[in-house]
């Protein structure tokens, strides 16, 4: 289905770079929104933000390989959508950024911004509604990997 929906400007090789990226990942049920062409959180979004950035704080997400993956709705050209989802992923990551350098020592928590555009929307994009839902960074969880696993 995520195939389909993706649109003729969406490679397949996007929608694989997705699901590699997600192997051994949770989707978890945060979802930060944002308004048409705009970077900014929506109100209750930032009321997420803040509640994450405590619960990361407080160790909830200890060993835990934060994904920050940002959509946008289909409307403009693919390449742009892909800048302005990654720049709102950026965006929900160097704000968390603060609350992982408070858990100190060696990567406890690490997080990461991903960018797909407009692929895999997840409401039909013909309506307003709709590509507000699709105007999202989803927030993924897996295993940290061992610091010997990633040292040369």
């Amino acid at each position: 289905a995520a195939i389909l929906a993706a649109g003729s400007e969406t490679p397949l090789s996007e929608l694989q770079r997705l699901a590699a990226l997600m192997t051994d990942a949770e989707r978890l049920s945060l979802t930060f929104r944002f308004d048409e062409g705009a970077r900014d959180l929506d109100a209750a979004s930032r009321s997420r933000l803040q509640r994450l950035a405590e619960a990361i704080e407080a160790g909830a997400f200890d060993g835990q390989e934060l994904i920050l993956a940002g959509f946008t709705d289909s409307l403009g050209p693919a390449a742009q959508n892909l800048r302005l989802a990654a720049a709102r992923a950026i965006t929900i990551r160097d704000r968390l950024a603060p609350a992982v350098a408070a858990r100190g020592g060696p990567p406890i928590v690490a997080l990461r911004s991903e960018s797909f555009g407009e692929a895999l929307p997840t409401a039909c994009d013909d309506s307003d509604e709709g590509r507000r839902i699709n105007r999202r960074v989803e927030l993924w969880a897996r295993p940290l990997a061992p610091l010997s696993e990633t040292a040369p």
